[in-house]
């Protein structure tokens, strides 16, 4: 196959992928955007004499750039150094499991196609890329369903990797289905693919709809209040802190009942930068105060941006700098989630999945020297400081334990699941998306958290600072939402769920088994190199 084809057919996996992602796209595309590249590495398998050893790596970066591009280019409208970062470094990462892949065709698999070997190597690369500071899980194959969660109800069993692995498997035996009418082998044969190949589409569909439409969630309700306020990320820090809460309360009072619980106002709402030993010091926390005062039932969480001083040298993190005019005084500063409730007691929760770049610089244990190159959007240079646990917050009055996570780690299936491993039975998610403007950008943020509410069987309550927040219930269904650059309150009665899911107690477990998998055939492939006299597997 000449070149020029090879190129076509990677460049359309690329194109395939993006036509199967949220928002617009249509997910069962999915089962066959791998295809082409298959056929690719077939053939550059047949024909190793007349391609180099990095031919598979420098296919797969045609797909995987494509995609990346396609999908996630809004990035740019936030940060044109990490757009341009995220599609660069994210192709090369994919591109790797299938370079590793092509590698071991060419010198240890005899006759056998080793998809094994490249299913483990793209599960373990997945699981990797959820667990390290480059972290960038956007494209993970099994988000591809976040719009359709009746297709998917058994990711409380194994997550977003289940997913992704069926999505693999799919694309493989319609592969092997297609090589097996265009060799055109014997009848059997032929029967034996379309029935496997029908098993591994409809069975796992089937038993996920059958999950869904039986699924009844325990009624124990209790009404929430979603706030959006719509301020301009760009400019929210021109308003004065006070003006922004007056606007947030008045839009609550015009939902807020007797029987309302819980408030939810966005990442950022609270614009002071306040010192947590002085939070009720701050005029904005105090009108908090006195609204809730006037509804002294209501629990109240927002955003908000806190200080933390350390007046000992043993108290400092890796993340504390230096504060100006001291030298004995650290901080350290935090994307935080603070809980108020009406006996005027504060909590908070600290963000712990930061954004590689703009939150954190990666790894500051080894680049300390350089954290002053990662910037905050909201105007604070360092690296921010995290949370070590993931502690939900007890609401008074109320039997709600409700785990708060904050924008970016809503895309962390076995994170996510720590709040509820720690017994929340709702969550929230505060978020600030206004940085990517209209785009697909912000439409599939919110549609990720569907998978997080199916994983866990959890009800969530999403503020987002502006376009789009809503409710969603245990089933990953939208019960309400919010329109893009509209301010709008919403008030929805959500059911608590105690029990927790087989995938929230044992979390990504198909990424460990592929890991170790990898593993293994990497070490037979090290013996055989060590031995050559060591048959090759077939």
């Amino acid at each position: 196959m000449k070149i020029r084809n090879l190129f076509l057919l990677s460049a359309l996996s690329g194109l395939l992928f993006s036509a199967a992602w949220p928002y617009w796209g249509v997910p069962f595309i999915s089962f066959v955007a791998l295809i082409p590249l298959l056929f690719v590495f077939d053939n550059i398998t047949s024909h190793r004499q007349n391609h180099v050893k990095m031919s598979g790596f420098l296919y797969s970066m045609i797909a995987f750039f494509i995609w990346n591009s396609l999908t996630t280019w809004w990035i740019w409208n936030s940060t044109s150094f990490g757009a341009i970062a995220a599609v660069v470094l994210n192709t090369i990462l994919m591109s790797l499991p299938f370079g590793l892949y092509y590698v071991l065709r060419r010198n240890f698999f005899a006759t056998s196609k080793g998809y094994m070997a490249l299913i483990s190597f793209w599960l373990s690369f997945e699981y990797l890329h959820l667990n390290w500071d480059l972290s960038w899980p956007w494209l993970m194959i099994g988000n591809v369903f976040a719009k359709y969660p009746q297709f998917i109800q058994w990711y409380e069993n194994t997550g977003v990797l289940g997913g992704t692995l069926w999505i693999f498997l799919c694309n493989i035996f319609i592969y092997e289905l297609i090589l097996a009418f265009k060799q055109k082998t014997d009848k059997k044969h032929k029967r034996i693919w379309v029935l496997l190949t029908t098993l591994i589409l409809l069975v796992p569909m089937s038993l996920s709809l059958i999950r869904y439409y039986s699924y009844t969630e325990e009624s124990n309700p209790i009404e929430v209040i979603v706030i959006q306020q719509n301020t301009d990320p760009w400019s929210q820090y021109d308003i004065e802190s006070e003006d922004l809460i007056h606007n947030i309360l008045e839009l609550a009072r015009q939902k807020v009942t007797p029987n309302t619980r819980l408030i939810v106002a966005p990442e950022s709402a609270i614009q002071d930068y306040a010192w947590q030993n002085q939070l009720f010091d701050y005029p904005s926390i105090d009108s908090i105060i006195n609204f809730i005062d006037a509804h002294p039932k209501i629990n109240f969480i927002s955003g908000i941006s806190s200080l933390r001083m350390y007046t000992s040298p043993s108290e400092r993190t890796y993340t504390a700098r230096k504060y100006s005019g001291s030298e004995d005084l650290y901080y350290d500063s935090f994307n935080t989630s603070l809980f108020i409730n009406s006996e005027k007691e504060a909590s908070m929760y600290h963000k712990s999945k930061l954004v590689p770049g703009v939150e954190k610089m990666p790894y500051p244990q080894i680049f300390g020297p350089l954290s002053d190159l990662a910037v905050d959007l909201g105007g604070i240079t360092g690296s921010l400081g995290v949370d070590k646990d993931q502690i939900p917050f007890s609401l008074k009055h109320s039997s709600a334990i409700v785990g708060s996570v904050i924008c970016y780690e809503s895309v962390y299936g076995e994170f996510f699941s720590k709040f509820v491993k720690n017994d929340a039975n709702l969550m929230t998610i505060i978020t600030n998306d206004g940085w990517w403007k209209k785009t697909p950008g912000y439409r599939q943020h919110f549609e990720y958290a569907r998978l997080r509410a199916v994983e866990s069987r959890r009800s969530i309550a999403r503020a987002a600072n502006t376009g789009t927040s809503g409710f969603i219930n245990q089933r990953g269904d939208v019960l309400q939402k919010t329109d893009w650059w509209v301010p709008d309150v919403i008030s929805e009665t959500l059911n608590l769920n105690a029990k927790k899911t087989f995938y929230t107690k044992h979390g990504d477990f198909i990424g460990k088994i592929a890991f170790y998998t990898s593993i293994v055939i990497f070490l037979l492939f090290i013996l055989q190199q060590i031995f050559p006299a060591i048959r090759k597997i077939k």
